[in-house]
């Protein structure tokens, strides 16, 4: 019992670290470019991989436009 309620934990916290890091992106995202696409908002979802959700949030930073962001999610 103890076991499953230690990996619920942690599965929740890299839950929410994804989750913190999703948020991370399109605050950066507004705050450049205005209100965030659905498209790109579904497509940052879908990423479950903290590495490459970590470069996303690098990659929102140095950005020119939502274009390239798109291209670089695909």
């Amino acid at each position: 019992m103890e076991d499953r309620e230690k990996e619920g934990r942690l599965e929740g916290r890299f839950e929410g670290l994804l989750e913190a890091k999703r948020d991370a992106v399109y605050e950066i995202l507004k705050a450049r470019f205005g209100d965030v696409l659905k498209g790109i908002k579904e497509a940052v979802e879908k990423v479950s991989d903290f590495k490459r959700l970590s470069l996303i949030v690098r990659k929102s930073v140095t950005v020119k436009d939502f274009d390239e962001f798109r291209e670089y999610l695909k």
